[in-house]
């Protein structure tokens, strides 16, 4: 078979989407992980999650970034003069939620660009705790300062992440901004939804194209708390996020099905998977056509666009609920 670099996309993608769910596992982090415990000015000396400390002596003005996360994070909170790059993935339709900003930006890194990171002598590089760590060290031996945040498990940190990158890039006012536009939309979703009566309430499974479903501990998933939606994977025996049979999803049998669209990439109808598959014919979210196509980066964000997510879900589940 064939392996396409669209396909090596998809499976790293949903490599990722593992690890977002399952790091609450990975053992203790240091208390500071996303809440610096820094003065909110200049200079100032923060520790990151993995009990590194990295001194700042003035606002950071060549900013790196190297996940997507913070990629989104500071496009809301920093001066756009300020960021010298972003990760590769920041300019991808199918994980991206800035492609139009990032097609601003022209340096483009990955955590393996060592030698370009090193050239370009950033004064601040965030990262993630799944970049290598020898070769994190190999930075800060150079002397650049490198913060590295563990990847958000739950929507209350990716509110302390964002307020965290507003401290470290000057930026505390307008980052927490960014997190009161997010508690708003994110309030506004419940607020219409938590009014479904319990027994009206869908019984729903989210997914993608490849079978991964996403548990109740997955960053996505909260997405079906916000929406008053109830998720089947813990009838399912999914936990985090897993690769599940056909077989388990028809004895699930949900009420609905929320598909990942980066699926499209590959399917010119990201639902053929199931509409067109006859071992799911009697499955209530087939016969009440209740399969909905969510954009992948608001299912998927692990940013402040989550709360994207949350509205596109809940307007699918609940039109007359009259979510904006």
């Amino acid at each position: 078979m064939e392996i396409t670099m669209k396909t090596v996309q998809k499976l790293f993608f949903a490599i990722i989407i593992v690890v977002l769910a399952t790091c609450a596992g990975c053992g203790t982090q240091p208390s500071s992980v996303n809440s610096v415990g820094a003065s909110l000015s200049f200079p100032m000396t923060v520790t990151d999650a993995l009990g590194n400390e990295i001194s700042l002596s003035k606002q950071p003005v060549r900013i790196i970034s190297l996940a997507l996360t913070t990629d989104e994070i500071l496009a809301a909170v920093a001066d756009k003069s300020a960021i010298y790059g972003l990760s590769t993935y920041s300019d991808d339709k199918f994980y991206s939620n800035i492609v139009d900003f990032s097609a601003t930006i022209p340096h483009k890194f990955t955590g393996k660009d060592l030698e370009k990171i090193i050239q370009a002598k950033p004064d601040l590089l965030l990262t993630s705790d799944w970049v290598d760590a020898r070769d994190l060290a190999r930075l800060r031996a150079v002397g650049i300062p490198v913060f590295t945040f563990k990847l958000p498990d739950t929507i209350d940190d990716i509110r302390k992440l964002i307020q965290t990158v507003g401290v470290l890039t000057g930026n505390n006012t307008r980052a927490t901004g960014v997190i009161t536009e997010l508690n708003r939309r994110l309030k506004a979703v419940s607020t219409a939804t938590e009014t479904i009566p319990a027994d009206n309430r869908l019984n729903a499974i989210m997914t993608d194209n490849l079978f991964y479903v996403f548990g109740t501990n997955a960053l996505s998933a909260q997405l079906f708390t916000v929406a008053n939606i109830n998720n089947l994977a813990a009838k399912m025996g999914v936990t985090n996020v897993d690769n599940v049979s056909k077989e388990r999803i028809v004895a699930a049998n949900p009420q609905a099905i929320f598909v990942s669209a980066y699926s499209a990439e590959e399917n010119s109808n990201p639902l053929d998977i199931y509409l067109k598959d006859k071992s799911f014919a009697n499955v209530t979210a087939i016969k009440t056509n209740r399969v909905f196509v969510i954009s992948s980066p608001h299912m998927t964000s692990a940013s402040q666009f989550i709360a994207l997510g949350a509205e596109d879900i809940a307007r699918c589940a609940y039109p007359a609920a009259g979510i904006k």
